[in-house]
């Protein structure tokens, strides 16, 4: 296993391509960019993983259908990280 990282947008829905079963480990802020870091096989194929996100106050999330990863915190903004697990 090894651990990689992950960039994801400002945007509410979307598909980051990662190894099968790869585990997500955390969500952070580096160098201004939203990141996650997963523990993966970078040796099994990919599948498409869906994460949501959501600023205080904006969105909305459903429980059932979601995990919470992580919170970060960047100037001003703050944003809730969800994969979207069905």
């Amino acid at each position: 296993m090894i651990i990689y990282k992950y960039y994801l947008k400002v945007t509410d829905i979307q598909t980051i391509l990662m190894p099968k079963g790869a585990e997500i480990l955390s969500a952070g802020i580096q160098a201004n960019n939203i990141c996650i870091w997963a523990s993966v096989n970078p040796e099994i194929e990919l599948e498409g993983r869906v994460f949501q996100i959501i600023g205080i106050g904006h969105g909305e999330y459903e429980p059932r259908l979601t995990e919470f990863i992580g919170t970060v915190f960047a100037s001003a903004y703050v944003w809730h990280i969800f994969e979207v697990v069905k």
